[in-house]
C-alpha cells in the first residue's frame, strides 16, 4: 500500500481512503473486443482485440493475454510486474 501525491482536488478515492492506493484494487473491465485495465492509481489502460492478440493503446506499457484453457487473463506491465485476473476481471495474483 502506498500514498498517492497529487495536486489539490485530484486525489483518488479507494477502499483504503482518499489519496491512498492498494494494488489489489486493480481490475479488468471486459468487453467483446476491448479490455480496460483500471489501475491502482486510478489511471485506465485500454487493450483492443486484433486477431488473436490484445494490442495496447499507444501510451500503454504492458502486454495482455487471455489464457483460454484456464479462463484467466495475464498482464505483464513494464516488463517487470505480472498480474493474473480471473474470468470476471478480478485480480487474483501479483508477481
Amino acid at each position: 500500500m502506498g500514498q498517492l501525491v497529487r495536486g489539490a482536488g485530484s486525489g483518488v478515492c479507494s477502499e483504503v481512503g482518499v489519496g491512498w492506493t492498494d494494488p489489489w484494487v486493480m481490475r479488468l473491465e471486459l468487453g467483446a473486443d476491448t479490455v480496460t485495465l483500471h489501475q491502482e492509481n486510478g489511471a485506465q489502460a485500454q487493450f483492443v482485440l486484433e486477431g488473436n492478440d490484445w494490442d495496447p493503446a499507444p501510451y500503454v506499457q504492458g502486454q495482455l493475454s487471455f489464457n483460454a484453457g484456464a479462463g484467466t487473463w495475464t498482464l505483464v506491465r513494464n516488463k517487470l510486474e505480472s498480474m493474473t485476473f480471473d474470468g470476471t476481471g478480478r485480480l487474483t495474483s501479483l508477481a
